[in-house]
């Protein structure tokens, strides 16, 4: 079962595809710099919801997971610019399969707003997944022989 981490560095490693710099959620989004000279990709994990449990032995339930991708450009309109991005970011994206998911589809697409001659789009994206339990099988009985009775005669 792939890690959250490992999850959020498929979806990143599939957006260095396009002319942007493709990024993890900065730590003080407030203290973002934009180095590139277009815009960036920034990937992050806002949580997952998850199904009831399945009665296996082991717990086993659906993960829904939400992957916000986060658009920041200097242009809004024309090649490249914000508006343009997040059809491209989408398309690369829907269909997608991370490790260990079903494939990304979309949730939900805003204007996040516009300060310092930056664009901002959000872009959600979810995923299934599954959670199992981590669990360690005590050591039973050894099978010493195993008979077949088929019911068919030579």
């Amino acid at each position: 079962m792939a890690t959250t981490n490992e999850i959020l560095e498929a979806v990143r490693s599939r957006l260095e595809e396009l002319p942007l710099s493709a990024e993890f959620w900065p730590e003080e989004e407030k203290e973002y710099y934009l180095a590139h000279p277009m815009g960036a990709a920034l990937v992050g994990y806002a949580g997952a919801a998850y199904g009831p449990s399945r009665d296996t032995g082991v717990v086993i339930q659906r993960r829904e997971i939400s992957l916000p991708v986060i658009l920041v450009f200097r242009q809004l309109n024309g090649p490249d610019g914000a508006v343009d991005m997040t059809d491209r970011v989408r398309k690369l994206l829907v269909g997608f399969r991370p490790p260990d998911c079903g494939r990304m589809r979309m949730s939900t697409e805003r204007f996040a707003g516009q300060s310092s001659g930056l664009w901002w789009y959000e872009l959600i994206f979810a995923v299934d997944g599954i959670l199992v339990e981590a669990t360690e099988f005590e050591d039973g009985p050894k099978l010493k022989q195993l008979d077949f009775e088929s019911g068919v005669n030579p």
